[in-house]
């Protein structure tokens, strides 16, 4: 996949030289209409760098999370040994409570895929609070379709940077995501954080965590059985607070030597699952 990096818009522009809230945005034009499994968007998709969060993040964190997603999730590669190289996707919990934000930073689908959450214990799966956050996490900016700008349509409604916020989740919330293959387009293939609940048992999610960041840097594999395993088809960031992302990597021994090498400027930290670990889930300093 090739993420393409943008130049700010006008109407960025216009808001960094006027001012505006740090959780204000504007709400996209095009929202998508896609319903899958009779599930509902939870909030409205909003333009990037909209807020003053927003254009932050537009500006000084996507960039280097573009060009890691493009150094190790792209087509050319397949991510191996994952159990052994990402954090634990059945194990994001809150420390502490949160706001909760996700950003859409690309994809390198064939399939227009849908993105949603639910809380509580993974094993309800979509039966409890579940809902959308992406509808239809396509854009014309993609892998599979180039293009030169963040023109939005609606069969491509989402540019990188654009967002979604999900609200304030109490401490010890578990978050767990879900992806509708092809869901837009009415496909019904369902893939969890959770990989008991898929019906291929393989997990389809890889959650790579940013040390001194707020973000979680979340791919997924949106084909049965793996497909290529380049985990590129749908890539989001979670912002989940800089606490929250410290506990969880303080739960992995980070793996040293080449991997350290293949992360990139911002030092992502792939990590080994501690096995055995009763304690897991409590609080531990950073």
């Amino acid at each position: 996949m090739r993420i393409h990096h943008y130049v700010l818009t006008a109407t960025m522009l216009a808001c960094a030289a006027t001012g505006f809230e740090a959780r204000a945005g504007t709400v996209s034009p095009i929202q998508s209409d896609a319903t899958p499994l009779g599930l509902s968007p939870l909030a409205d998709v909003q333009l990037a760098g909209s807020d003053g969060e927003a254009m932050d993040f537009y500006k000084n964190d996507l960039p280097d999370l573009q060009t890691t997603v493009n150094t190790t999730l792209n087509e050319t590669q397949a991510v191996e040994n994952l159990s052994s190289l990402a954090l634990d996707p059945n194990d994001l919990y809150l420390t502490e409570a949160s706001d909760v934000r996700v950003y859409f930073i690309g994809e390198g689908a064939g399939y227009r895929n849908t993105l949603g959450i639910y809380t509580g214990d993974s094993s309800e799966a979509l039966t409890g609070d579940a809902g959308l956050i992406f509808p239809d996490a396509s854009t014309s900016n993609s892998y599979l379709s180039p293009a030169t700008d963040d023109t939005r349509t609606e069969s491509a409604p989402l540019a990188s940077g654009d967002f979604v916020d999900l609200g304030t989740f109490e401490a010890g919330t578990q978050l767990n995501l879900f992806l509708i293959a092809n869901g837009a387009n009415g496909g019904s293939n369902t893939y969890y954080t959770d990989s008991a609940l898929n019906a291929d048992g393989i997990e389809h999610f890889v959650v790579l965590a940013t040390a001194d960041s707020p973000y979680l840097l979340i791919g997924v594999e949106d084909l049965y059985g793996g497909g290529d395993q380049d985990y590129n088809d749908v890539v989001i960031a979670l912002d989940i607070g800089k606490t929250n992302v410290k506990q969880l990597i303080s739960k992995v021994v980070p793996i040293p030597g080449y991997l350290a090498l293949l992360l990139g400027p911002i030092g992502l930290w792939f990590a080994r699952r501690r096995n055995n670990t009763p304690n897991s889930r409590e609080c531990q300093s950073c």
